[in-house]
């Protein structure tokens, strides 16, 4: 059985997918430096220094919420309008076939990808959607509500046994 899923992607989603796909260092960065400024304000506070253990504590926050809530929406607007450059008015869509051993990808301007399961690096999920990561430039964003034949149990049914032994 063909599984196919016809996915109009819209900002909100490219926003929601970079929650996921802000690489891995600048998390990494981001958390550091706010435990590191969250540790001085905490020992300044203990110390008495009351100004520098807030200041400490606001600046963790503050990169916290860079991190989490602004970064991935800077990215995903970004992404989002250099997408919609390339193809112009025409809504954004990915129609997703997935066969027994490969996938299809044909997006908005007709471009047809295929893409081997042997190929997926990785799958996350969010409220939303699946994306399944074959590498650093290619992305699937399978909407949860998009499926038009089968079902998201089925999609999940046919990349497990690829994504297992990984």
């Amino acid at each position: 059985m063909t599984i196919k899923t016809r996915n109009e992607i819209t900002e909100k989603d490219m926003i929601e997918a970079m929650k996921i796909g802000i690489p891995r260092i600048y998390t990494i960065v981001c958390d550091f430096l706010a435990f590191m400024c969250a540790i001085f304000g905490i020992s300044g506070l203990k110390n008495g220094d009351i100004s520098s253990g807030v200041i400490g504590i606001i600046i963790a926050a503050i990169i916290l919420r860079w991190r989490y809530k602004f970064m991935p929406e800077k990215a995903g607007k970004k992404q989002y309008a250099n997408k919609k450059a390339m193809i112009g008015d025409k809504p954004m869509v990915q129609n997703l076939n997935f066969f027994n051993n490969h996938a299809e990808l044909i997006s908005s301007n007709s471009q047809m990808i295929k893409l081997k399961y042997s190929d997926i690096k990785m799958i996350k999920e969010t409220k939303d959607l699946v994306l399944i990561i074959f590498g650093r430039n290619v992305v699937m964003m399978v909407k949860k509500n998009g499926f038009i034949e089968g079902t998201l149990d089925d999609l999940w049914e046919r990349l497990t046994p690829f994504v297992e032994n990984k």
